[in-house]
């Protein structure tokens, strides 16, 4: 059997409508929140892009002055590096010429002491007569030597406070450079004259007879002295203001010019404490 067949009212329908309308207006609300939500997430956004468009510029300016600030210190340093270079080259050639200039200075110094030596461990006294003790020097060595050969004598230099007691070389000029010549090479053969051959009341050491030399070439003259007495070189002298050293008998004469020179010889060792405080 078919079950009869229900017909709605009018009245049933509108009821029905009315219970869901709350419904409606409800979602539609949510939907106009969600729309005016999103359109201000897009203002913000758009805020945001404009906001990092800027930003973005910004660090694209800071890097371009960056880049530039770098270059202009790269080409600073390349300045200074050519101008360290060139003033280190400048140096260099000015240094070469000061020890140039010196050197000459040196050799023209040595050449008005060319007719000078010295004579050291003769004892001081007051009132001595130095030409009489270069007389009495050159008569125990085998040179006759007169007034006329003599053009100064005296002693080296102020006397020494820190030192007293010990006696100043003294200088000898004389007039004829082949008389200063015979003095050194008759004094060379006889080496072992000593203070008590001049001044017998006194201790005895020995005397020393040289050239005289400028301080540059007697400061040299030391110090060779000093390095080959260390390498057991057996001949150190020095002619016409020139330094030259002998290992032993039979090998050649070697001229020493600068410390270099010995440095190359010997290789470098302790400097003498006597030529540094002379």
């Amino acid at each position: 059997l078919c079950s009869p067949i229900r017909h709605r009212s009018p009245s049933e329908g509108v009821t029905r409508r009315k219970k869901n309308q709350p419904d409606v207006d409800s979602a539609s609300s949510d939907c106009t929140d969600i729309t005016k939500e999103i359109k201000l997430l897009r203002q913000a956004l758009s805020g945001l892009n404009s906001n990092l468009t800027e930003a973005i510029q910004s660090i694209q300016e800071c890097s371009k002055r960056l880049d530039d600030v770098t270059t202009k210190i790269e080409l600073t340093e390349k300045r200074l590096s050519d101008l360290e270079n060139r003033q280190t080259k400048e140096n260099i050639e000015l240094k070469s010429q000061v020890a140039m200039l010196m050197d000459k200075v040196n050799t023209q110094e040595q050449l008005l002491l060319k007719n000078e030596i010295e004579i050291a461990g003769v004892p001081e006294s007051r009132n001595e007569s130095l030409r009489h003790i270069v007389k009495l020097v050159g008569n125990k060595i085998g040179v006759d030597v007169t007034d006329e050969d003599l053009d100064l004598t005296m002693r080296a230099g102020p006397r020494n406070s820190t030192k007293p007691n010990i006696s100043r070389s003294i200088v000898v000029r004389f007039l004829r450079k082949q008389k200063k010549d015979d003095f050194l090479s008759a004094a060379k053969i006889r080496k072992n004259i000593t203070s008590k051959d001049i001044t017998p009341d006194v201790s005895e050491h020995k005397i020393y007879i040289n050239e005289r030399l400028t301080k540059q070439n007697r400061y040299l003259f030391r110090e060779t002295r000093f390095r080959t007495k260390q390498s057991n070189f057996k001949y150190c002298w020095a002619k016409n203001g020139l330094i030259y050293v002998r290992e032993k008998e039979g090998k050649a004469a070697t001229l020493i010019r600068t410390i270099a020179d010995l440095d190359n010889m010997f290789g470098p060792g302790d400097t003498n404490s006597e030529s540094k405080e002379n």
